[in-house]
């Protein structure tokens, strides 16, 4: 927040702090309290999670979803990979992205999304969607400065060619 004071400041909710609903809206409400944010982002949409992100939208807790590749269960995914390739993934990830609209979601970000999948996802929703590897036709899209200028060692996503090699 100090480095940004005038700018939208959505802050992620760390990895186990909200494993379940008592948890979630403790440490949600600490944080977005704390940080000054103007909204928290939670990853996933399971059922309890829905409900987490109901009771924190009903408590006035701004909240963003993200599906697709979600970087705190990565390895419980099988890894880096592009979701919604095959039907059965796709139709998981369009109903996920309507549960968490109705759960109260102002925006979600589809990260490494199939670019047909978000782009219906978009098309389905009223609420904005944030692509992170989900191809062009999202409402916004997000490119790491790391991968961007190639600021280390590891070579960066394909979806985020570096304009520079800054490593």
């Amino acid at each position: 927040r100090r480095g940004a004071p005038d700018k939208f400041l959505i802050v992620d909710m760390p990895f186990g702090s909200y494993s379940t609903i008592t948890q979630g809206i403790h440490a949600g409400t600490k944080l977005f309290k704390n940080t000054k944010a103007e909204a928290l982002k939670l990853e996933g949409a399971f059922p309890y999670q829905l409900k987490l992100i109901e009771r924190l939208t009903q408590t006035g807790i701004p909240v963003m979803g993200h599906i697709g590749l979600t970087p705190q269960s990565v390895h419980q995914l099988g890894g880096y990979f592009t979701h919604g390739k095959n039907e059965t993934d796709a139709e998981r990830l369009i109903k996920e992205a309507k549960a968490l609209e109705a759960a109260g979601c102002f925006a979600i970000v589809l990260e490494m999304v199939e670019e047909t999948v978000a782009t219906e996802i978009t098309k389905a929703l009223s609420i904005l969607t944030i692509g992170i590897g989900a191809g062009k036709n999202t409402d916004g899209q997000v490119l790491v400065i790391n991968d961007l200028l190639k600021l280390g060692p590891k070579t960066p996503p394909k979806f985020c060619p570096p304009i520079a090699n800054l490593y």
